[in-house]
């Protein structure tokens, strides 16, 4: 499956109207996240869009580190509300650690790796809840611009 990609202008555009929107109304949707923090507008957005929802106590937490699964999940929301396809799922059973993912986070995860998005880290393990790095952060991002799929 192809995932859809946006065109230059259409980036544009929504980026514009992003910054539009942020800069003209901040809701705070999380209590931890500070007004004046260089990441509100773009937390305040997710929130505001569902593609992130925080934590039960109202939190975003901004200081933990992001989980490969939580990855997954915001992907995943962002994938429904962008209009893209989302319903496609792998079978994660080939994957000792399966067990390991939280029930909230089991369609977005089949998800991306259905689409390539996300890979296992081996050819037998998702690692869900291992810390995402960097790197793999920047694989993932480039797999969704590009609309590539393994």
């Amino acid at each position: 499956m192809r995932i859809k990609v946006l065109s230059k202008p259409q980036i544009k555009t929504y980026t514009l109207a992003l910054f539009i929107f942020c800069s003209f109304i901040y809701a705070p949707v999380f209590s931890d996240v500070p007004e004046d923090s260089w990441y509100a507008d773009a937390v305040v957005w997710a929130g505001l869009l569902k593609i992130t929802d925080g934590f039960g106590d109202g939190t975003f937490r901004p200081d933990e580190n992001l989980t490969r699964e939580q990855f997954a999940v915001l992907l995943f929301r962002f994938a429904a509300i962008a209009g893209y396809d989302n319903m496609a799922r792998a079978e994660l059973s080939g994957f000792a650690d399966a067990d390991e993912i939280s029930d909230w986070a089991i369609d977005a995860v089949s998800y991306a790796v259905a689409t390539g998005l996300i890979e296992g880290t081996s050819p037998t393990t998702l690692d869900p809840r291992v810390h995402i790095s960097r790197a793999q952060c920047a694989a993932i991002i480039t797999r969704t611009a590009l609309g590539l799929s393994a």
